[in-house]
């Protein structure tokens, strides 16, 4: 599973964000040690890395995601806005490389999703448009990494069959053979397309899929926690308490009180 995959299985918290205006020949150097911090550019940037030995030279429109402590060292080439969010997510890192994303129609996406980020009014409307925004990083690392399935439509077409059964049938009983049936290829392949799409397999995905319709629901509706466990496909109350509290590490009633 990829790295930004976690991340948009797990739940933001704390965030923040700013942009600012950067003028050529300005060279700061950043380290933050508790956040991950997801960029975008809208000017030319070289960015050392020192602790992983290696530099990042990034044109207009890339986006950047840091590891928490990570050192980056910038030297602005050209004149431009650059976005950052910064998000605390309770994730190991373990001197993870950066991930860098050249400009393309998802990074503008991206871009905007920031942006909705730093103009949120309240941290509940902030970590909603961070989730998002993590979600695209998903897809971006599935479009940069997996190039072979993007150029294989009857697979891609397959996985998103398959997509479209789990969102109708995603508050009632399913089993990963009901989509392979629905996707209308093997089961070893879809396996191996969904992984290359989404960066987990089947079951993965359809349990995160529900995890996110809870958390969506926890915190916007009154419903009692019962029904949002029905309509989310996990009726047995203790089940669904032991799944949010593997997935968020907490139990439901905590993620409806943030």
């Amino acid at each position: 599973m990829s790295v930004t995959s976690v991340l948009a299985s797990l739940c933001p918290e704390a965030v923040r964000g700013y942009v600012a205006w950067r003028s050529p020949g300005a060279s700061p150097t950043y380290r933050i040690d508790d956040r991950w911090s997801i960029t975008h550019y809208t000017m030319a940037t070289d960015i050392d890395l020192p602790q992983h030995g290696r530099q990042v030279r990034v044109e207009a429109g890339a986006v950047v995601l840091f590891a928490p402590g990570t050192v980056r060292r910038f030297r602005y080439r050209t004149a431009g806005w650059h976005r950052a969010v910064h998000i605390h997510i309770d994730l190991e890192t373990d001197q993870l490389s950066p991930r860098h994303w050249p400009a393309s129609p998802m990074t503008a996406r991206v871009a905007t999703g920031l942006d909705e980020i730093i103009q949120a009014g309240d941290e509940r409307r902030r970590r909603a448009a961070a989730w998002w925004t993590l979600w695209l990083l998903s897809d971006l690392d599935a479009e940069q990494d997996q190039v072979d399935v993007r150029q294989a439509p009857a697979a891609l077409a397959a996985v998103r069959r398959a997509q479209a059964h789990i969102a109708r049938h995603l508050a009632g009983s399913m089993q990963v053979e009901d989509v392979v049936q629905a996707a209308g290829i093997s089961h070893n392949h879809l396996l191996r397309c969904f992984r290359a799409c989404h960066g987990m397999g089947i079951a993965a995905y359809i349990r995160t899929r529900r995890m996110v319709m809870a958390e969506e629901l926890l915190r916007q509706s009154d419903l009692p926690i019962a029904v949002i466990a029905a309509e989310v496909g996990i009726p047995d109350r203790q089940h669904f308490n032991k799944t949010v509290r593997r997935h968020f590490g907490c139990p439901p009633s905590a993620l409806r009180g943030r």
